[in-house]
């Protein structure tokens, strides 16, 4: 592996995978899909005139949600990650500084914190988040602790130009860039808080010519990947990748729920030494 930087960005907290929210314009069939695929639980919570939040917890530790999506404006259905920062407003502007556009200027979730959401220079989506509470720094979730079935393994960019889209959120939340050989083309980018693969967040490729836009992709654990996509088509779901084996990590899956969100599916296997 080839490191370009050896700072640790994430020794404070910033740059950390710390929610993700799945924006449904069905929300009962996507609580349908999900809690039966992974074994998920619900806490349904009115918010009001925004609708009913659905809160999302695997095993006992909250890590997600599903909210109402409108979506006459012909944005489809799809999951947002959002990433710890410490100034939202700070982060916002820098990013527009860097070629993004905001989708959503910065707001206050009352008891929560602040978040803003906003599509990268190549069209990504993605929310900058911080807490406003006091609590201690959130942790996030990355390969290393997802080995329980149903929580988030990874987080992962599919880019136009692999290497602008590292350095845009490199320059946004300190990440340090490593390349890591996956025996492709090129070598696959690592958005990293540290030196330790417990400190590696995120990863960035180039997207096939066939994905007309970029994105962020969530990657779930599953125990038997075959099983998953198996259930995933009986429950509504398509399979929009083969199962791929990947050396030192297992094997990963391309996948839409029953309302069309991606996600992926993954079976880990050994780290790597």
């Amino acid at each position: 592996m080839e490191r370009e930087t050896t700072e640790m960005p994430g020794a404070n907290g910033a740059g950390r995978f710390v929610w993700r929210d799945l924006m449904s314009p069905d929300p009962g069939k996507s609580e349908a899909f999900y809690t039966s695929l992974f074994g998920w639980g619900v806490n349904p919570m009115d918010m009001g005139d925004y609708g009913v939040y659905r809160m999302l917890r695997n095993g006992e530790k909250d890590f997600g949600g599903i909210a109402p999506l409108d979506s006459s404006n012909g944005v489809p259905s799809h999951w947002l990650s959002y990433i710890y920062t410490h100034n939202v407003d700070e982060t916002t502007e820098q990013a527009k500084s860097l070629g993004a556009t905001v989708a959503s200027p910065p707001m206050d979730i009352p008891n929560v914190g602040r978040f803003s959401v906003v599509i990268d220079p190549e069209g990504a989506a993605f929310s900058p988040f911080t807490d406003t509470t006091g609590q201690p720094k959130p942790e996030g979730t990355t390969y290393a602790d997802g080995a329980t079935p149903g929580a988030v393994t990874w987080n992962e960019l599919t880019a136009g130009n692999a290497s602008a889209e590292a350095s845009f959120y490199s320059q946004l939340f300190g990440y340090s860039i490593a390349h890591q050989d996956m025996g492709e083309s090129e070598p696959y980018t690592i958005l990293a808080r540290g030196t330790s693969y417990e400190d590696f967040e995120a990863g960035v490729h180039s997207r096939p010519p066939d994905m007309p836009v970029s994105a962020w992709t969530i990657y779930f654990h599953v125990p038997d990947i075959d099983k998953a996509l198996a259930d995933v088509a009986n429950l509504g779901g398509q399979a929009l990748s083969p199962v791929i084996p990947v050396p030192g990590i297992g094997r990963v899956a391309v996948v839409a729920d029953s309302v069309g969100a991606v996600f992926a599916i993954h079976q880990p296997g050994p780290m790597p030494a």
